[in-house]
């Protein structure tokens, strides 16, 4: 992967849900809460925005968090050579 992309968002969006859901394991819905339906949801959100730059700012934050974490592993990880 070499930039987040709106399915990535979303993935991890349904992830932290079922996280602090109250569900010992995975089901599409969950009460009254479906994560497909959720899923597609944030896709549309981000591809359909109504203001573009919004789109692109998310995907620009969400890019340099991955980046900046990137860059900070790969110089811990040289200076334990």
């Amino acid at each position: 992967m070499t930039e987040v992309e709106a399915k990535n968002i979303a993935y991890g969006v349904i992830q932290s849900r079922f996280a602090i859901a109250s569900c010992d394991k995975w089901k599409e819905v969950d009460e009254n809460y479906n994560y497909q339906d959720a899923y597609h949801c944030i896709i549309d959100t981000i591809w359909c925005a109504p203001d573009a730059s919004w789109a692109k700012k998310l995907h620009e934050f969400w890019n340099l968090c991955i980046y900046i974490r990137f860059l900070l592993h790969a110089s811990w990880l040289t200076s334990r050579l």
